[in-house]
Formats: structure tokens, C-alpha cells, sequence
């Protein structure tokens, strides 16, 4: 995710891994895993600089980047409203769109917490609940 003008330089470039290199990065962590994740799945074969802004939290890199400082890796549901208003836009990969899964556990301590299987159930029937739609 980048400003439109941040993404206009990256694609206007004919060397799609250097522009990346060249502008500045936003990440959460030094370790990248977002962003790791992302360019592997894109076949870039490129090690883009350490991060210029780093944030503890996702949501606090979106006003940097809508400021036009750098590009990031974001999780739709964290940008969709800034997508749709046109202050950040979808930097697109070679190969594209990189799928990011998420694992919930608990242990068996856990679940004797009234709250946690409550949780767990509700998930379950929203979960069953969404097989049939497509």
C-alpha cells in the first residue's frame, strides 16, 4: 500500500524490485514478516532497506502513508476505507494478491475461562455459517 503519487514512481519504473528498494519502507517489526511474506510470494528477488518508520501497531503506519512517505505491506480490512476514499491504493505485485492465514489456539487451561470457549464456539458457527455463501 502506498499514496497514489508514492505508487505512481514505483510503477512508472522499469525495474519494478529496485523501485521498491528506492522508496522508503513502513513496517511494524525489523523482521519484516508482512513484508517478507509478500515479496516471496511475489518472486522479487530483492532485500529492500531497513524500515524508515517503524510502528508497534499496523494501523498506525496508514497517515504516514497517506502523507506519501514510503510503502508498506497492510492487510485490506485495515485500509479498505482509506482504499475507497483514494488516499492509499494497492501497490500490485508481478504475480499478485499474497494470502495471509491466521491460527487461533488456546490451550486446555484455557478453555476451563468461561470466556474462551464462548469465543471459540462463536467463531465455529460464524465460520459454519459462511460455508454456504460464496
Amino acid at each position: 500500500m502506498a499514496a497514489p503519487e508514492v505508487a505512481q514512481r514505483i510503477d512508472a519504473r522499469a525495474d519494478f524490485g529496485a523501485a521498491l528498494c528506492e522508496e522508503p519502507l513502513l513496517a511494524y517489526s525489523l523482521n519484516r514478516p508482512l513484508m517478507d511474506a509478500w515479496l516471496q510470494f511475489n518472486q522479487l528477488d530483492v532485500r529492500p532497506p531497513l524500515p524508515a518508520l517503524l510502528g508497534q501497531d499496523l494501523r498506525g503506519l496508514q497517515r504516514p502513508l497517506q502523507l506519501g512517505v514510503g510503502w508498506t505491506v497492510l492487510p485490506h480490512y485495515l485500509c479498505a476505507d482509506a482504499l475507497k476514499r483514494g488516499t492509499l491504493v494497492e501497490i500490485e505485485g508481478p504475480v499478485g494478491r499474497a494470502r495471509l492465514d491466521y491460527y487461533l489456539m488456546w490451550t486446555a487451561a484455557g478453555l476451563r475461562q468461561p470466556r474462551v470457549p464462548h469465543a471459540r464456539q462463536a467463531l465455529l458457527w460464524r465460520l459454519e455459517s459462511k460455508k454456504g455463501v460464496s
